[in-house]
């Protein structure tokens, strides 16, 4: 546990140093081990609901979802023992991921500041690449793709349509769009419910 640690406290320092190259090899050797929690985290007992013991009262999906079944087996001690373990080693990586994702917002957006900087640069002096060993920055151009299907567009690029096409009369042609629209969009195939497991901070 100790080695994690100050393994993140050593990010957070290079971080604050400014120390980018440092943080990012660290970060890539560090990638694969499991981060846990530092000593600002208070460790605190585990408490475990079940709908076995108390009905939901609540008109959440997925508490609905999960309270329509009828039979549970019984909570031994040592699997409660197991969940409550399983949640803290969750919620220690959760808080860790959570830091080290603030951390890479901040270097994400110093990145882009000196993105535009260096592409402007690249323009104004007809620079092919830039290099620095190893690493070579070249300008790429990505092609735009098309406007993602929304019922909006649909809707609006459907009336484009009829009117210029003039294949249903003028007054019809809200009323048109309308039934396609709705057809369109109660047609869809439905994605399957899953249970995802979301971490919210309680307010004291």
């Amino acid at each position: 546990m100790s080695g994690d640690l100050n393994s993140l406290q050593k990010q957070l320092e290079l971080y604050t140093k400014g120390d980018y190259e440092a943080l990012e090899q660290m970060m890539s050797t560090q990638a694969s081990q499991t981060p846990l929690q530092t000593n600002a985290e208070k460790e605190e007992e585990v408490s475990i609901i079940s709908y076995a013991d108390a009905p939901p009262d609540s008109d959440d999906e997925t508490d609905e979802m999960l309270a329509r079944q009828e039979v549970y087996p019984p909570l031994t001690p040592e699997k409660t023992y197991q969940i409550r373990e399983s949640a803290k080693k969750w919620i220690k990586i959760q808080n860790t991921l959570d830091k080290i994702k603030d951390i890479k917002k901040e270097l994400d957006k110093e990145r882009k500041g000196l993105e535009s900087e260096l592409l402007e640069a690249i323009k104004t002096y007809g620079l092919k690449d830039i290099k620095k060993g190893k690493h070579q920055l070249v300008p790429k151009v990505h092609k735009g793709g098309k406007q993602a299907f929304s019922r909006k567009l649909i809707s609006d690029k459907l009336t484009d349509f009829l009117t210029t096409a003039d294949v249903v009369e003028e007054d019809h042609v809200r009323e048109v769009v309308l039934q396609a629209t709705e057809y369109l969009d109660n047609t869809r195939e439905k994605k399957q419910d899953r249970v995802k497991l979301q971490h919210v901070i309680i307010s004291k």
